[in-house]
């Protein structure tokens, strides 16, 4: 994560650090197979560019959180006392948050492929296969966030572009009286937030995945 030089930590740093250089087991095996590598990755990282908020210690984003608790999960269902890269791997194919669910297939990576590939090499999967994706999305952007002052207009402004219903974009609450969203990479949402308000530098921009 410091490597990639960021504070901000989210699923793709999970990957990142499955394939990195010296790592072993089945889950990096299947990775490194299937074309992923430590410096493709960190490449990807650093197209994000860097987070313009300000933070003196690492945090994790909300698809971090929910990734790290299915993987809990996985690994509790499967009776082992450890999280593994195999557990967070397959919640990497099986999650269905719209921060997390995806990342796999924006890899060029087929979650089936994925979860066939680990039993083979013996790790213990579930019954079902993969969720199916309920629509095709693109690369995400970066998640974007603001607070009170500036919801309505950002929101306002994206309505306008994309409405509701189109599954391009979604926003909620941070919990402490602010706001975020995430949208397609392709719609360029930070240019539509920063026109949108009367003071651009209180937007926070940070890596979704």
């Amino acid at each position: 994560m410091r490597e990639a030089g960021r504070n901000v930590v989210g699923p793709l740093h999970a990957v990142a650090a499955i394939v990195r250089d010296g790592n072993t087991g089945p889950a990096a095996e299947v990775l490194r197979e299937l074309g992923l590598t430590g410096a493709g990755l960190h490449e990807r990282l650093a197209r994000y560019g860097e987070p313009t908020g300000k933070h003196d210690h690492t945090t994790f984003n909300p698809a971090w959180n929910r990734l790290i608790d299915m993987a809990t999960g996985l690994a509790l269902g499967s009776g082992d006392a450890e999280v593994t890269d195999e557990h967070v791997l397959l919640a990497l194919a099986y999650g269905r948050s719209s921060l997390q669910h995806g990342l796999l297939e924006d890899l060029g990576i087929d979650p089936e492929v994925v979860v066939s590939a680990l039993a083979e090499r013996g790790v213990q999967v579930p019954t079902l296969g993969p969720p199916a994706r309920a629509r095709p999305i693109g690369l995400l952007g970066p998640r974007i966030s603001f607070g009170q002052d500036d919801h309505r207009a950002i929101t306002t402004a994206m309505i306008e572009r994309w409405p509701p219903g189109t599954g391009l974009w979604g926003f909620n609450t941070d919990g402490a009286g602010g706001y975020w969203l995430v949208a397609e990479a392709a719609l360029d949402a930070v240019a539509v937030a920063r026109a949108a308000v009367t003071d651009p530098d209180r937007i926070v921009v940070e890596p979704a995945y």
